[in-house]
């Protein structure tokens, strides 16, 4: 026993691999946290850039003096996608909700959306009433929404994240923004 610990006495007292064990350890977590601070960030950035890009499409229909139809809406998740910098899992719907004081309920004047499954509903302005501003008897409000998918490039506990947003503006010029089908 006595010979074994003599042995092994001079590699207990050596110091200078010490800091090559502690890079082993200390590197990959160094990594990882890394990885997840840019996973974090872009998804972050990507989440900001979707909102910005939600209120530029909801400001350039509130300026619409001519009427709009399917075509310019189509037009709209265009402009959308190149400001998200996101060009798949993108949608967005687009509606007028009008404000009916008599019946002291929100009536859906027009919705179009760009989803491509058949599931796409029009907005269903009761369900979301609690987003909704008071208004005054027949004003019309825009209500964009909009949808993105977020991908994380690197896996760091972080899954798929649906980012949507639910933007609400007043028609500037006019009291309202007609819709046209042949548009």
């Amino acid at each position: 026993m006595k010979q074994i610990k003599e042995h092994l006495n001079p590699f207990i007292k050596e110091t200078q691999a010490s800091l090559s064990i502690e890079a082993v350890l200390i590197i990959p977590i160094l990594l990882w946290a890394f990885l997840a601070m840019y996973v974090f960030f872009d998804g972050y950035r990507t989440q900001n850039l979707n909102l910005k890009a939600s209120y530029a499409i909801g400001d350039l229909l509130s300026r619409e003096v001519d009427p709009v139809g399917p075509d310019y809406i189509d037009g709209l998740d265009s402009i959308f996608r190149y400001l998200a910098h996101n060009p798949e899992g993108v949608w967005i719907r687009v509606s007028l909700v009008k404000w009916n004081a008599d019946d002291s309920l929100y009536e859906l004047v027009w919705s179009y959306n760009t989803k491509s499954d058949a599931d796409a509903q029009p907005l269903a302005p009761e369900s979301v009433k609690n987003k909704l501003p008071i208004m005054e008897d027949q004003d019309t409000i825009i209500v964009v929404e909009t949808h993105a998918d977020f991908t994380p490039q690197f896996n760091v506990s972080l899954s798929d994240v649906s980012l949507d947003n639910f933007i609400v503006t007043s028609p500037r010029f006019t009291s309202t923004v007609v819709w046209d089908d042949d548009l």
